[in-house]
């Protein structure tokens, strides 16, 4: 299974995830409204990572905002 990154993981968590294939096409409706170069990278990146999943792969995606900046020292 294709691991995803925090921010990858943070940004796909603002779209809807019922679907592989619904996640996909909301991704790829925003594109042209994301205008900051990294932001676009990574969305990129998602839908590059995100297409050759099967069905059961992506089921087993928890799709949890993950918070990993402000960890406890």
């Amino acid at each position: 299974m294709m691991d995803f990154t925090v921010e990858e993981m943070n940004l796909m968590c603002i779209y809807n995830t019922e679907s592989k294939e619904q996640l996909i096409q909301d991704i790829q409706n925003s594109l042209p409204y994301i205008y900051d170069h990294e932001l676009k990278e990574i969305t990129h990146r998602i839908l590059d990572k995100l297409a050759p999943l099967s069905f059961s792969d992506y089921k087993e995606i928890s799709f949890d905002f993950a918070d990993d900046y402000y960890e406890e020292e």
